[in-house]
């Protein structure tokens, strides 16, 4: 048996090659190329949203230095307004000639020694931490002893003694000051006589660590 195609059949078939040979472009050529340029574009879009993210990590990095850069001048700073650690002797030794520097006796002095040390941190240091230069530093720290005493003499020695200590000297500061008259006397050169002035001092010290 011969199959004859019309003329009909034959252009209905070669109309389906064409479709068939459009649709296998369509789905194996220009549909994976769409496919990965779509997943290209994906991975472009994570890759600056990274980017940004780090640049913006970076950036607060930079932030973040600079501060601790500042509070570290700032602690310095704060360091250099103290003394260095001393027992409660040294202090008694200190305030006791500078009381006689400025001729006044002291009749009593009592001396409370700090049992906790407050810490001394820059911005974003733990104590024991290591430092950005590796190097394992515990932190430096400060203590407030407190000092009550009584020293006696003229009104003009314990203004003069008052004046040194607020304003030159370094880690002393005065807390509260009373004045109680001591003798009621005329002096040679018409002065009104002996005071005892009470004083609480605060004497903040700073132990450094060795580096």
């Amino acid at each position: 048996m011969k199959l004859e195609l019309t003329e009909r059949d034959k252009t209905l078939l070669i109309f389906l090659s064409v479709l068939l040979i459009a649709a296998a472009y369509l789905f194996l050529g220009i549909l994976p190329l769409h496919r990965a340029n779509y997943d290209m574009l994906a991975q472009l879009e994570s890759a600056e949203a990274d980017m940004e993210e780090k640049e913006k990590k970076i950036a607060g990095l930079a932030e973040v230095s600079s501060v601790h850069d500042e509070l570290e001048k700032a602690l310095e700073q704060a360091q250099n307004t103290m003394l260095p650690m001393m027992e409660s002797r040294q202090i008694d030794r200190i305030l006791t000639g500078l009381a006689l520097e400025y001729e006044l006796s002291i009749r009593r002095m009592e001396i409370q020694m700090p049992e906790e040390a407050s810490d001394l941190l820059a911005f974003g240091e733990t104590k024991g931490k290591k430092s950005a230069a590796g190097n394992n530093e515990a932190a430096d720290s400060v203590y407030h002893a407190l000092v009550s005493m009584e020293v006696v003499g003229s009104q003009t020695d314990g203004d003069r003694l008052l004046d040194a200590v607020s304003q030159n000297m370094t880690g002393i500061r005065i807390i509260s000051m009373r004045r109680i008259a001591a003798k009621s006397h005329s002096t040679a050169d018409g002065g009104s006589g002996e005071e005892v002035l009470e004083l609480k001092l605060e004497v903040s010290m700073c132990k450094k660590v060795a580096e």
